[in-house]
């Protein structure tokens, strides 16, 4: 059986590393903001037909922030192929900002749980000090 104090050293590390882990996800989702994440879903308005260039355009959600700020749901991009790449990949980092948005409150989650269990170990440990089993 493992001694009580690497136990609790173990415990330590791997509070550490949780709190790492977070950082790095924040980290993440900062980068993701300052490349531009946008959540719509493509459509395209005409097809390439006939040497015609499609046309792009973004439906975003009731209540996003586009339709707040503009009124519509409906975001014109238009035909221009650098726009296009650019506009298709801000929504594309929107699924990975969606989910490290999700794992990040799990993690914060996860570190609460375990701050909270090393709390109430003190407190336990140090009850007679302060008169709990009095």
């Amino acid at each position: 059986m493992t001694g009580i104090t690497e136990r609790l050293t173990n415990i330590a590390d791997r509070l550490v590393q949780l709190k790492q882990e977070r950082a790095a996800i924040q980290a993440e989702i900062k980068e993701l903001e300052e490349l531009g994440v946008t959540e719509a879903t493509p459509h395209w308005r005409q097809k390439e037909t006939n040497g015609k260039a499609a046309m792009l355009e973004l439906i975003h959600s009731t209540g996003s922030e586009y339709e707040k700020r503009t009124g519509r749901r409906r975001e014109y991009i238009g035909t221009d192929p650098d726009k296009i790449q650019v506009t298709l990949s801000c929504v594309k980092r929107y699924g990975r900002y969606r989910q490290l948005n999700i794992d990040l409150v799990d993690k914060e989650r996860h570190v609460y749980r375990v701050e909270k269990g090393i709390d109430q170990l003190e407190r336990l440990a140090f009850a007679k000090q302060i008169g709990l089993f009095d």
